[in-house]
């Protein structure tokens, strides 16, 4: 009965990621497009096809995946927790990371909407006492895990100028958030990232708390997958994340069949994309889904956290200015603190 509900939770999950795209097709119009374009310095047309065309569905998921990475650093989710930023109102927490990172991504990063989406982001983190190391371990999560997915369970493979732009648009987002000193290649930066996580990933009654009021909630009102089978969905979602993460995050690891299953089911839906799903002919944007969080539509300035004036105003040189004039917060992250 269990592998039953956890086929039928994989299959539904796959059929929403289907339904959800209707993005990809057999012929390369984009791709020849993105081919065309100079990846240092169309960075922004790039990561708007890549995002509202190519591979919507999976770059929304890849970085809600990675959500759970920087819940298993118990620095972060200790943060997190006494917040209370995802453990209460988790839909809204959610909705608000997802809008925040969306506004720069769709209007781009020197537009007016994406400056006052930076702004909102720097203001909420200046309120705590986030460790240096630990925004570079978050940056690196956006940077590599859609890449890593899109290679496992795209409809086709990451060209390298997609690779490079999306490489370039991280970057300038971080210096923005005052993230200047990264590695020169991405590349380094993943081997930054892997040794980071071998140091820091170790389980915490936080990790779990912040990553099961997320998850639940993912499953829940995202996915819309109705309470008796949460186990089962729940078992499917963690053969996602590799067996250190999901001990990492207080989870016991789900059978071997499980994650047999999630793989393939995943891999037959980007068989069936790339040979029966038309190209998407007009974009996603994640800034144009209904939420319940906000049934008549949001300000940016509504969004997030707030912390009291005088934490906020701690923001300081972080507000939204250019890269060159961002002071250095790290150093060269060539080894994560132990």
């Amino acid at each position: 009965m269990v592998r039953a509900r956890t086929s039928a939770s994989v299959v539904a999950a796959v059929g929403l990621g289907a339904l959800h795209a209707r993005s990809r097709g057999r012929d390369g119009r984009h791709l020849a497009h993105v081919r065309e374009l100079d990846p240092d310095r169309d960075v922004r047309e790039i990561t708007r096809i890549d995002a509202a065309y190519e591979f919507p569905w999976d770059t929304e998921t890849a970085l809600s995946l990675a959500l759970f990475r920087t819940f298993a650093v118990p620095t972060i989710s200790r943060i997190l927790l006494d917040s209370r930023a995802f453990t209460q109102d988790t839909r809204k927490r959610y909705d608000d990371t997802e809008l925040l990172l969306a506004e720069v991504e769709e209007h781009g990063l020197e537009s007016g909407r994406g400056r006052q989406a930076i702004r909102r982001v720097n203001r909420m983190h200046a309120a705590f006492p986030i460790r240096d190391v630990d925004m570079t371990y978050v940056l690196s999560t956006f940077v590599v895990e859609p890449r890593r997915w899109i290679d496992r369970y795209g409809w086709r493979p990451l060209d390298p100028n997609e690779i490079a732009a999306g490489w370039g648009y991280w970057r300038q987002l971080g210096a923005r958030m005052g993230i200047t000193e990264l590695p020169d290649s991405v590349e380094e930066f993943t081997a930054w990232k892997e040794e980071f996580e071998r140091a820091e990933f170790r389980f915490d009654p936080a990790n779990h708390a912040v990553a099961d009021a997320t998850m639940t909630m993912y499953l829940r009102e995202v996915y819309g997958v109705p309470a008796p089978l949460l186990p089962a969905a729940r078992r499917a979602a963690l053969a996602l994340l590799e067996p250190e993460l999901v001990a990492a995050l207080g989870y016991d690891e789900p059978p071997a069949w499980v994650r047999a299953g999630v793989h393939g089911a995943l891999r037959a839906r980007a068989h069936l994309l790339r040979l029966l799903v038309p190209p998407r002919r007009q974009p996603y944007r994640i800034t144009e889904v209904s939420r319940p969080t906000y049934p008549l539509g949001y300000r940016i300035d509504e969004l997030g956290t707030f912390p009291d004036v005088d934490h906020a105003a701690k923001a300081g040189v972080r507000d939204g200015v250019a890269p060159r004039d961002v002071p250095s917060r790290v150093g060269q992250p060539t080894a994560p603190p132990r």
